[in-house]
């Protein structure tokens, strides 16, 4: 083929990762163009339908979706890394579907976002669950040694999971949790596809920093949601300036936490743009909501204390949530409530001001 193979990427982007792990198992010639996700170019936005990457631009026509485009790769590329049996393909399909729950339904990859040993115990525990799925596919499947989830040759299935088990394995330098030890075929997989030239050269030089940066990321911008939050609530609305100039100053809430000056979001929009796409992602499982709402309802101490002060600290707790994260713990909550909230604050941050 004759056309130029043109990539729109983001260096941390796994789903961007899964295209380039085709184009380069399939020997392809391409180009890659950066973009920042919280700065999204006009000219991007006019060729993605969805704003995401990857985009691949095949000459003058453009496509859009990871799966769509290793599906494209697969069909026009040699060697071909689909099964030939249909039903084989089949189940390959279902298992690259899988993904999405096997990473983030919670999955595997929200073990990089847990705040607490608690929460990392249910995550962990949900994991367990993804993981295991997989670990008996490979046994009942695959029907010979591997190393790949077919077997000695890549599949469209490892293209799609190799990015998050290296994702994954990064963190794990940090939590040690031991996970994978329990699933020797998967961790047999995921060491056999993160020593495969296809993958381990399918991210940028700097990918460890960019990655490692972006866990930070969240929760600088949870701190600084935090202050700006309950100082409103606590002493009226700022101005649209104000807003802004103090935004300016909590740049060190990031830079504190080893996130890049240049890489925190350069305005107030481009920050609500980010904090909007993260409680779009955010899940709490039952087990981690059980323990927030231990914590809400002061559980931890003795009974008479608990007893005084517990409902309170319910209430105050549940009206500083924002609206989405409040439904995922399924708190309850009115227009009463919202007032009565709002008349507590205000008499809170007036008696504050008199405070030494």
């Amino acid at each position: 083929m004759t056309e130029k193979f043109h990539l729109i990427s983001a260096v941390t982007c796994p789903w961007v990762q899964r295209a380039v792990i085709m184009l380069r198992a399939k020997g392809v010639d391409f180009d890659v163009t950066y973009i920042n996700l919280r700065e999204k170019p006009d000219w991007f936005l006019e060729i993605s339908p969805h704003g995401k990457v990857p985009v691949l631009k095949v000459g003058d026509e453009v496509l859009f979706e990871s799966n769509a485009i290793a599906e494209y790769l697969d069909e026009v590329f040699e060697p071909r890394l689909h099964p030939a049996d249909p039903v084989k393909r089949a189940k390959n399909r279902a298992w690259t579907d899988f993904l999405p729950t096997f990473a983030w339904g919670p999955g595997l990859n929200n073990l990089s976002y847990c705040d607490s040993q608690d929460a990392l115990d249910g995550a962990l525990e949900t994991a367990r669950q993804r993981v295991s799925r997989l670990e008996g596919a490979i046994a009942k499947e695959r029907g010979n040694d591997g190393p790949f989830f077919n077997g000695p040759d890549m599949c469209l299935v490892d293209a799609a999971y190799a990015p998050f088990f290296q994702r994954f394995m990064l963190c794990e330098e940090h939590l040690q949790t031991g996970l994978l030890d329990e699933f020797p075929l998967v961790k047999a997989w995921a060491e056999a596809l993160l020593a495969t030239d296809a993958v381990t050269g399918s991210v940028p030089a700097e990918f460890p920093e960019a990655f490692d940066e972006n866990l930070q990321m969240w929760v600088a911008a949870c701190l600084y949601w935090g202050f700006v939050d309950t100082h409103q609530k606590l002493h009226g609305p700022m101005s649209r300036e104000e807003q802004e100039t103090f935004y300016q100053l909590a740049h060190p809430l990031g830079t504190t936490l080893q996130v890049r000056q240049d890489t925190w979001p350069k305005d107030l929009e481009a920050f609500d743009a980010y904090w909007q796409e993260g409680l779009q992602k955010l899940h709490i499982d039952e087990r981690i909501r059980q323990y927030l709402m231990m914590i809400a309802d002061l559980t931890f101490l003795s009974s008479p204390t608990r007893f005084l002060l517990g409902p309170f600290n319910r209430f105050v707790t549940t009206g500083f949530l924002p609206a989405e994260i409040r439904e995922q713990m399924q708190l309850e909550w009115n227009d009463k409530k919202q007032r009565r909230f709002e008349r507590t604050v205000r008499t809170i941050g007036r008696i504050s001001l008199l405070l030494p």
